[in-house]
């Protein structure tokens, strides 16, 4: 075999491994955040992901030909004709508001597909309560120039978390999770700042000893990229109370109250002070503990 055929056979294995790499793979995870909107999981490879506008017996057409009175749209601008689209995605890119419309435009379908990538870093909630109480504020770190909304928000308890379902009301700024047991009903609302959210655990009993923790989801999207803030409690853990009010009597005495958001006049759970006697500049000379 001369040299110059032999360079060509390697020559096209060669084109031949390239091309079977660089080929993109069908999406193997995507699921539903909401109704019309699909979140497809990207590992950083090219991955294509199917969409339908309706079924396939909607309208007539010939054996392998696309339907051609079908007009897809991405974005608001048109991209092919056909029953069948195929978005690619990769890395945090190809997301997008898919549309696909009659010849006279008028709309037949609609879908949003956001990019989840597999690397990306679960962000922490800020959980916060104030007394011993059912509900609870929560809220996310972002910076000043940061354009985020929040997609959906899932609150359960550990042991129901698989039989427990969420759905959102018209407005898409209120949530209920709840279990098909009973044993776990939270309801969530989006505050007006779109950056926090107020929420109630209405099988929640302050005297009871907590067996589960609350798993905490916020799924936020970022032009199409999603992202996850999420956060695992007791609630018992999150309690903070407020400042106390200190008032001076005296130049050797002060008196103080209890917190104005803390259960008054008496509470089931009592505060214990601790109170720093301070003499020259940092220098702390006994510390005390009341109890309240």
């Amino acid at each position: 075999m001369k040299c110059t055929q032999i360079l060509s056979i390697l020559f096209g294995i060669l084109i031949l491994r390239q091309t079977k790499s660089q080929r993109p793979k069908f999406t193997q995870s995507s699921w539903t955040l909401q109704p019309n909107v699909v979140v497809v999981n990207v590992d950083g490879s090219l991955v294509q992901h199917p969409l339908s506008c309706v079924d396939d017996d909607w309208v007539w057409r010939r054996d392998g030909e696309e339907n051609e009175e079908i007009l897809w749209k991405m974005n608001g601008v048109p991209r092919k004709r056909g029953n069948n689209f195929l978005v690619n995605l990769e890395e945090r890119n190809g997301g997008g508001s898919f549309t696909c419309h009659r010849l006279d435009d008028s709309l037949l379908n609609q879908t949003m597909v956001l990019v989840n990538h597999l690397d990306g870093q679960k962000q922490q909630i800020l959980t916060l309560l104030r007394k011993h109480q059912p509900r609870f504020h929560c809220s996310w770190n972002c910076t000043p120039s940061w354009v985020g909304e929040v997609m959906f928000v899932q609150a359960v308890t550990r042991s129901s978390e698989v039989l427990t379902s969420c759905s959102v009301d018209a407005t898409g700024k209120h949530w209920t999770c709840s279990s098909a047991l009973g044993d776990s009903d939270i309801v969530c609302s989006l505050d007006s700042s779109g950056q926090s959210v107020s929420c109630e655990d209405r099988r929640y009993c302050p005297y009871a000893e907590e067996t589960d923790r609350i798993s905490l989801t916020v799924y936020i999207r970022s032009n199409y990229l999603l992202e996850e803030y999420s956060s695992r409690f007791y609630l018992s853990e999150i309690v903070k109370p407020d400042q106390v009010f200190i008032k001076k009597v005296n130049n050797s005495a002060i008196e103080w109250s209890h917190p104005v958001s803390w259960n008054r006049p008496s509470s089931y759970f009592p505060l214990t002070y601790q109170i720093k006697v301070i003499t020259g500049k940092w220098k702390v000379d006994t510390v005390h503990s009341l109890n309240g």
